[in-house]
């Protein structure tokens, strides 16, 4: 496996590229798709509050409507090749917020995403 290259689910993730690579085929994230994917990652398996990842993502100043943080995720599962009952990448913490399942990966991809 590349440096930040990860295993999602069924799909791989290039957060460098801002890719899905699934079923042979090279999807590509938006900027906020992998801004988001990104946080997720850094949290190391750690539940992300919807607020921290609307600020994360959006800056403290964001005043608009925080469904918008469900779009992106509902986009991103989707290119992920997942649902949000069938997630096996972004997980939903009700009431409080989303986390990405922790593995190993999680870290290096980290790392390399911020290098």
């Amino acid at each position: 496996m590349r440096a930040g290259v990860c295993a999602c689910g069924r799909a791989q993730v290039d957060l460098r590229r801002m890719v899905v690579l699934r079923d042979g085929e090279e999807i590509p994230l938006t900027r906020t798709e992998a801004a988001i994917l990104g946080v997720l990652l850094e949290a190391d398996g750690a539940v992300v509050p919807r607020a921290a990842l609307l600020t994360a993502v959006w800056g403290s100043d964001y005043t608009g409507a925080d469904n918008v943080l469900d779009v992106h995720i509902r986009s991103l599962r989707r290119k992920l090749g997942e649902t949000a009952r069938q997630a096996a990448c972004i997980l939903t913490v009700r009431g409080v917020g989303y986390r990405c399942r922790a593995t190993d990966w999680a870290r290096e991809v980290s790392r390399a995403h911020n290098a």
